[in-house]
């Protein structure tokens, strides 16, 4: 199944009390999804009623699923009232009970528990992990009732995946998640959050993952090194949006050597020449003042791949008050294809639905074309 399937399947597990885990190939989203999926759950919620816990298993020892053994005393009855105390382990809170904010899973009403990297775990942590995923705890310490428990792996030899259990894979749904481009540029239409900034994926980005699916989700290589999936993509956009920041009037050179180094060392070199090629392509489009300045003039692009690209291009560029010059551009017939206006509009409304929705020229332009109205009612 896709992401977003895979993320309605995991909400109706979550409600049904079931641990999941989330399975893919490396880089394609499964870690995003299930905090976004923490962020739907926590909305509206009262301050401090949901708690979000963190475990990188790949780095996670079986001390840190018990806690560790501190000496401890526990005070009893025995059958003649005799009061009396034995000396006992006590451990410490573990590491998977405490959340992001520093608190144990005690002090919210619901905990989100996220083992990531669970195939990477040594054995025997696994083993301490499986409890938790069926009933929420182990020994001494478990999550407060109706808490999530949600874990995402790699699979392959590659990634490091150690030994599982039959009865640990028992107590959990496993969801398998392939690679679907579409989805994955809903995705990346839409505003991110990464290292303290706000991101946008960049419009030559997306119109070149959309047409190269096969480099978009390709196999790792044959020898270890960098190649490109949903989220070396992304590392990529983010550096060449910096590398034209700091270029001397703001545009990318696809033959600087330097560049083309910095993205195969995150890509690798492949899927490095095929975005180079598209990059130079982007070189060719229209400006987006020449559109605004004159919508009717300017010219078209002739070939497929570069209208999808100007589509993508005018749908991360275009403000409120130019969208009436940008529409009567992409409304020109038949230069136009009517699936770029779908295209134009899932990016545009993506990126700013609030703003872009009550413009009196999107609601002429909806009005008039049906599968514009289709697109609009799903993205509501």
């Amino acid at each position: 199944m896709n992401l977003h399937e895979a993320q309605n399947e995991l909400l109706c597990n979550i409600e049904a009390g079931n641990a999941t885990m989330l399975q893919s190939g490396s880089g394609m989203g499964k870690s995003s999804i299930i905090k976004q999926t923490f962020d739907k759950l926590s909305s509206g919620a009262a301050k401090g009623e949901w708690g979000l816990g963190i475990t990188f298993a790949a780095t996670s020892t079986p001390i840190d699923t018990m806690g560790v053994p501190f000496k401890g005393t526990y005070e009893y009855e025995d059958y003649t009232g005799e009061k009396k105390s034995i000396t006992v382990t006590d451990p410490s809170v573990p590491l998977w009970m405490i959340s992001t904010e520093g608190k144990p899973a005690s002090c919210y009403k619901h905990f989100f528990w996220f083992c990531d990297e669970y195939g990477q775990g040594e054995a025997d942590t696994k083993r301490g992990f499986s409890e938790i995923f069926l009933s929420g705890g182990t020994g001494y310490w478990h999550l407060p009732e109706g808490s999530v428990r949600v874990a995402a792996t790699n699979v392959g030899s590659r990634y490091g995946v150690t030994k599982d259990f039959d009865f640990a894979i028992a107590r959990r749904t496993i969801v398998p998640i392939e690679g679907n481009t579409d989805i994955t540029i809903k995705y990346l239409d839409k505003p991110y959050r990464w290292n303290g900034t706000e991101w946008q994926t960049m419009a030559v980005t997306k119109a070149w993952a959309l047409v190269n699916p096969g480099i978009l989700f390709e196999p790792e290589p044959k020898e270890q090194g960098p190649w490109c999936n949903p989220r070396t993509l992304c590392a990529a956009d983010r550096y060449l949006q910096c590398k034209a920041k700091r270029s001397s009037n703001g545009v990318l050179d696809p033959k600087d050597p330097l560049l083309v180094e910095m993205l195969a060392g995150t890509i690798g070199m492949p899927a490095t020449i095929s975005l180079m090629s598209h990059l130079q392509f982007a070189l060719e489009l229209p400006h987006y003042d020449d559109v605004v300045a004159d919508p009717m003039g300017t010219p078209i692009p002739t070939k497929a791949d570069l209208k999808l690209l100007m589509a993508y291009e005018l749908a991360g560029r275009t403000r409120k008050q130019d969208l009436a010059a940008v529409i009567k551009y992409m409304s020109r017939q038949p230069e136009w294809p009517k699936d770029m206006a779908v295209t134009y509009i899932n990016a545009l409304v993506r990126r700013d639905y609030k703003g872009m929705m009550n413009e009196p020229a999107m609601e002429a332009w909806i009005s008039k074309n049906a599968p514009l109205l289709s697109v609009i009612q799903s993205l509501a």
